[in-house]
């Protein structure tokens, strides 16, 4: 059954105590906004560089740094959970996907030929397995 053995419904899992999942749901939700904000952030200073209010370049660099420091803050909240949690905190995630197209446009302004299109492929495929992964979990 998931979510631990039949006695304990209203646990979601028995390593975790109630303030202790409670902790971990406002760090993972808290993460995700910022994160989330940050992408929308991205996508605004590469618009700010299409529009010519900042330099291109500029704007290219600053949002792959964003993207990057997106990235690694959201793996690493995701990754210091409990594993037997994984599947229902995808959206610690989520906000890496949602940066993907202003980084990759970005890496592309800065001149990255075909890495933008390897990069392209593995956020999408990554996003649509996780996807998977997160439609599963709920049917289960």
């Amino acid at each position: 059954m998931r979510g631990g053995p039949p006695g304990e419904a209203g646990r979601p899992s028995p390593a975790l105590s109630g303030d202790e999942l409670r902790r971990l749901v406002r760090g993972d939700v808290l993460v995700a906004g910022i994160a989330a904000a940050g992408a929308l952030l991205a996508l605004a200073i590469l618009g700010a560089g299409r529009l010519g209010l900042l330099s291109e370049t500029a704007a290219a660099t600053v949002v792959v740094a964003l993207a990057a420091v997106i990235g690694v803050a959201c793996c690493f909240r995701f990754g210091s959970g409990p594993p037997a949690l994984w599947r229902d905190r995808l959206i610690v995630i989520a906000p890496v996907f949602l940066v993907a197209a202003p980084a990759i446009v970005a890496v592309h302004d800065l001149g990255g030929g075909p890495v933008v299109a390897i990069l392209s492929g593995a956020a999408g495929s990554a996003a649509a397995v996780l996807l998977g992964v997160g439609l599963a979990s709920r049917r289960a």
